[in-house]
């Protein structure tokens, strides 16, 4: 996301961007809520979104609710696909090991040193150590049906699984298409799985299954705000990628503040 901010406010600038994996985007991530996102932030996450709804529902004890707000799918094959079109291959190094840096070098295994400007350390094992309060198994199962799901819009939380008022465990329903099912079931490591409900669906058919782990805070879900007529969504849906493309705005800015003096050797995040 850094790499993509700073390719859109310097277009020309001499950009290296060095990913110990041989591909971006990282892990399946949970649709966001596009009411969690700022203007200034559509420019960098509009081009990732690869479906959109303007409606979704919730289910927890007191029964359904439908919301209307928006809600955006966004895949990593697509922040992959965004990072190889906007930034030259020249200005990518992928499948290297960064033995070290400091404030304006790096030095990767079989390509030695790089002087640089500013270095940008976004790894997530360095730095300040965020140990996370808990974390949730995360299952996510394609499913192709024989008949349409009639889900029109997804469900973001079926909370119905577990008791208020936190939400440790929940299912999401993603309608990719008429016949094409996303499943995403959620429960704390360490407990047993939540189990899909049928909810009707006939000839079930699974395309594809994958298991991560998510890190989010301790209070996952809040009970019905007061006053305000719906859930309050969980803060981790999609705000991984919101999160990034915030510190990547923030970086760049900081980066304008400081362009030209002293001060932007010492930039370091």
């Amino acid at each position: 996301m850094t790499a993509l901010a700073f390719r859109r406010r310097y277009p020309d600038a001499n950009l290296l961007l060095c990913n110990e994996n041989h591909r971006f985007g990282g892990s399946p991530i949970l649709p966001a809520t596009k009411r969690a996102l700022s203007d200034d932030l559509h420019e960098l996450i509009d081009p990732l979104i690869v479906r959109e709804w303007h409606t979704f529902y919730v289910a927890t004890a007191d029964g359904p609710k439908r919301v209307t707000g928006g809600v955006a799918m966004i895949t990593p094959e697509q922040i992959h696909a965004e990072i190889v079109d906007r930034i030259p291959l020249e200005a990518i190094e992928v499948g290297c090991r960064i033995l070290s840096c400091d404030n304006s070098s790096v030095v990767l295994a079989g390509a030695g040193r790089i002087d640089c400007d500013a270095v940008y350390d976004l790894r997530q094992s360095t730095g300040a150590q965020m140990v996370p309060q808990r974390r949730l198994k995360l299952v996510v199962r394609d499913y192709q049906l024989d008949e349409s799901h009639g889900l029109h819009f997804p469900v973001l939380l079926d909370a119905t699984l577990t008791a208020p008022p936190f939400y440790s465990r929940f299912l999401q329903y993603l309608p990719l298409g008429e016949r094409i099912l996303r499943v995403i079931s959620a429960s704390p490591v360490g407990e047993v799985s939540v189990t899909q409900q049928s909810r009707g669906f006939r000839g079930k058919g699974l395309i594809s299954e994958q298991v991560f782990e998510l890190a989010v805070q301790k209070e996952m879900y809040r009970d019905v705000a007061e006053g305000r007529g719906y859930p309050i969504l969980p803060p981790y849906l999609g705000s991984q990628l919101i999160a990034a493309a915030a510190i990547a705005q923030s970086i760049v800015i900081e980066y304008d503040r400081h362009a030209g003096s002293p001060w932007k050797s010492r930039l370091r995040f």
